[in-house]
């Protein structure tokens, strides 16, 4: 196990430091637009054409990289990241923004995979769970710490950007120059929504309102900050915080959800959710000043929830179904989570345009409110599975249908690995097939 991971050194850095950047990128195009006088129904918009051009990729992507191969399409990424990312800082326009932004997402999709697909061909049965954990890790981690490089320059300029555009070329370099075999292509999904809500109702539902719930903070977090009178450190303390609960509760929660009814456990995050975002909406609206403790455990307490659904709910489905379908049904529900993250920041702009900063977090107090509802009612409509037939949690990655064979809950048949052998073969997963099993809830 130590010399796999040891071997895996240069992929999770190259990792760490594109996701680096680009957390760094995702927030500076807050910052700067709310400088540049932006509405904030423009900067979701900008926000929804990154979430657009990503979750697309994962879509059309994979027959594109079976035919040119990994390593091509991987370096012209890397160009395209790179090049959109100076745009933003050259060309601070709404106009050009948009389609940057769009172009940025539909790249970086060809990085995760990769890398991702690299991390597969890598692991073993007994060792992708440890490496799914090691990879959540570097992800939220690198996104923690992409807030507080904001603070190394004026985003008034172009050094920001081009700070951004460095860490995320240099991070392209280890996988690029890796010696590891050629990756197999990532699943290629063909969402049935009607087949996935019959098996779970509240996974289909729970993953879309974690879209729904988390995306504008990524979005719109630093303009809420700003528009309350916070300062650029005081900014990004507040974005770190957020991330910083969502890595500190993943697994207490999991580990309740593990020995209860997992749909109990989503009644109560999101009546959390519901509870703090509607704080956190109504002290701008009421004009007040909290104490930097205060709001800071308000930050904290939001990303230690809302961060925390999307794991439960596709535990929640993986204790439900049958085997043989869970890359299909686990991909699927990413993009149920990539809808709701398409849709929502450009809605929750629109709230903060008519109601101010408040409104971002009255629509997500919203979104969780009916979250809890609905779990509510599907608790009284279907029995818990027994717990015999629970699966263990596992903090999922929200990123490409690549990652997914990680997840130690995918049989080691389906997912392509053998214990103590490396993946190798082409294989994909044709899509959802007809039959998920006889269980549901």
């Amino acid at each position: 196990m130590r010399h796999t991971i040891g071997g895996l050194a240069a992929i999770f850095l190259g990792a760490g430091l594109l996701l680096l950047g680009h957390g760094m990128l995702t927030t500076l195009l807050a910052v700067r637009g709310n400088i540049e006088g932006f509405d904030a129904t423009l900067i979701g918009g900008i926000g929804t054409a990154y979430y657009a051009g990503f979750f697309g990729g994962c879509i059309f992507l994979p027959p594109l990289m079976r035919r040119v191969g990994h390593i091509r399409m991987f370096t012209a990424a890397g160009a395209l990241i790179a090049a959109a990312t100076l745009l933003h800082g050259l060309l601070p326009e709404p106009v050009a923004w948009l389609p940057v932004r769009f172009l940025t997402g539909f790249a970086m999709t060809t990085s995760f995979m990769a890398v991702e697909s690299w991390l597969n061909v890598r692991a073993t049965n007994a060792t992708r769970g440890r490496m799914m954990s090691i990879y959540m890790v570097v992800n939220l981690g690198a996104a923690m710490m992409a807030q507080q490089g904001l603070r190394l320059a004026d985003p008034r300029g172009l050094d920001l950007f081009a700070i951004a555009a460095v860490l995320m070329c240099v991070g392209l370099l280890p996988v690029a120059l890796t010696r590891s075999e050629q990756p197999m292509m990532p699943p290629t999904v063909r969402l049935n929504v009607g087949k996935l809500y019959r098996l779970s109702p509240m996974g289909v539902v729970g993953c879309f309102l974690s879209g729904m719930i988390t995306s504008p903070y990524w979005v719109l977090g630093a303009v809420y900050a700003q528009r309350q009178g916070m300062d650029l450190p005081a900014t990004t303390i507040f974005l770190s915080t957020v991330i910083l609960g969502g890595i500190l509760m993943q697994w207490p929660l999991g580990w309740i959800s593990d020995r209860i009814d997992r749909r109990t456990v989503l009644i109560g995050i999101f009546a959390l959710v519901t509870l703090v975002a509607s704080s956190m909406a109504l002290v701008p609206i009421m004009g007040l000043q909290l104490p930097a403790p205060i709001w800071l455990a308000q930050a904290a307490a939001f990303g230690g929830t809302a961060f925390c659904v999307n794991a439960v709910c596709v535990s929640h489905v993986n204790d439900v179904m049958g085997d043989g379908d869970r890359i299909s049904v686990s991909a699927g529900l990413l993009l149920m989570f990539g809808s709701g993250a398409i849709i929502s920041p450009v809605l929750a702009g629109y709230s903060m345009s008519w109601f101010g900063p408040g409104g971002m977090f009255a629509q997500i107090a919203a979104a969780a409110l009916f979250g809890m509802v609905f779990a509510i009612v599907r608790r009284k409509a279907r029995a818990a599975p027994p717990q015999d037939q629970k699966e263990p949690f596992v903090a999922v990655a929200r990123t490409t249908p690549a990652a997914i064979p990680l997840d130690p809950r995918v049989p080691a048949a389906e997912a392509g690995f053998k214990d103590g052998d490396h993946r190798s073969d082409d294989g994909d997963d044709d899509g959802l097939s007809e039959d998920f099993g006889d269980r549901g809830a």
